[in-house]
């Protein structure tokens, strides 16, 4: 079985799903699964994005010291997408002074020493030289979801910061691949653009999920006081915190006098379809423009009520068909997926030794 539609390029909107064997060293770093490649190319996907920590090839202590044999589970990875046609996006979830996940502090801060910041590149030239003869079934996705700068800090990572690291990651990468596509992310959790970058071979990658109180609700990852009853759909919240913290996060980001705007959301309270269509409007403009914008992560978590979280998805989907967005759902199989969700009030198909909720699958299959 081989396949080569694969590409990440043009306008096609390559769809699928983040698999999260390796994003997280501290809970789990296990090999990636063929049958995950397979069911995904059988159901009609052709893109994956592998959100990892650096923490499962090397570690801060001795960051230039790699795991041979983790790195091959990463290979076997990107051999498996080039034979099942699906187009591997490999991310760093954690990465050399930064993750968002702020369960671990780094000993350094990628925003502000130099000596991360050397790091991350030293890591992103060995994957850039690992797989400089790969064709362009690969991607590099460089950071997960800039946002404050350590756990713990009130410090927002800036546009600024941001393109400083960025840019001095992309030069390593370019001296060794110039034509590989590189991912980046936008500002506060992926929710901002970065503004155009001259190079034809650089995507944006967006993430989608608001309002936090439909898409993480009782999410106990999350630093919220979950009192509040079930939402349903369209959501109609007393006070839209979800607007104002964007707001202001805008600010924090692009910072005074900036020619940088988003969509003013301030009369807006109801999160419905049209909502969806204003705030994904700065991703359709780009793409527009463009051409290279991919959603990377999006999805609800299993406490939300099934009913509730097929009604978000399928608002979040048909604004990403309208603006020719492709995306990644967060995530194949645990909570926010489609395989061994555990929700409670779903009717889970038995299904190849695992519990597949069918209603999301054909929802996803239509997106």
């Amino acid at each position: 079985m081989n396949h080569t539609g694969n590409r990440l390029s043009g306008r096609a909107r390559a769809r699928g799903f983040n698999l999260q064997e390796k994003f997280n060293a501290t809970l789990r770093n296990d090999p990636f699964r063929e049958e995950d490649f397979e069911l995904m190319a059988e159901w009609g996907f052709d893109f994956v994005r592998l959100p990892m920590s650096y923490h499962c090839w090397s570690s801060p202590e001795n960051w230039t010291a790699l795991d041979e044999g983790c790195l091959k589970e990463i290979d076997q990875a990107v051999a498996w997408g080039q034979e099942y046609g699906i187009h591997v996006s490999l991310n760093f979830h954690r990465a050399p002074g930064y993750s968002v996940n702020r369960s671990v502090e780094e000993p350094f801060c990628l925003w502000t020493d130099d000596e991360a910041l050397e790091a991350f590149c030293y890591h992103w030239r060995h994957f850039a030289e690992r797989y400089q003869d790969v064709g362009d079934g690969v991607s590099f996705d460089l950071l997960n979801e800039p946002a404050f700068h350590a756990p713990g800090s009130s410090r927002f990572v800036s546009l600024a910061e941001w393109r400083r690291v960025y840019e001095q990651a992309l030069a390593v990468i370019r001296e060794v691949s110039p034509e590989r596509v590189v991912l980046v992310e936008g500002g506060a959790w992926g929710s901002l653009p970065v503004g155009r970058i001259d190079d034809p071979f650089v995507w944006q990658s967006a993430h989608l999920y608001s309002p936090l109180a439909v898409t993480h609700w009782r999410a106990p990852f999350i630093e919220i006081d979950w009192t509040s009853e079930a939402p349903d759909w369209p959501w109609n919240p007393d006070t839209d915190e979800d607007w104002e913290a964007r707001a202001k996060f805008a600010d924090l980001f692009y910072g005074s006098g900036t020619e940088f705007s988003i969509p003013d959301e301030s009369n807006a309270s109801v999160w419905d379809a049209a909502r969806f269509r204003r705030r994904m409007r700065v991703w359709a403009d780009e793409q527009r423009v463009s051409g290279r914008v991919h959603v990377g992560e999006f999805g609800v978590f299993n406490e939300t009520p099934h009913g509730v979280s097929l009604e978000w998805l399928s608002g979040a989907l048909d604004s990403f068909r309208e603006a020719e967005l492709g995306w990644a759902l967060w995530e194949l199989r645990g909570p926010f997926g489609v395989l061994d969700s555990e929700r409670k009030d779903v009717a889970y198909e038995d299904f190849k030794g695992m519990r597949l909720d069918r209603r999301m699958l054909e929802l996803l299959k239509n997106g």
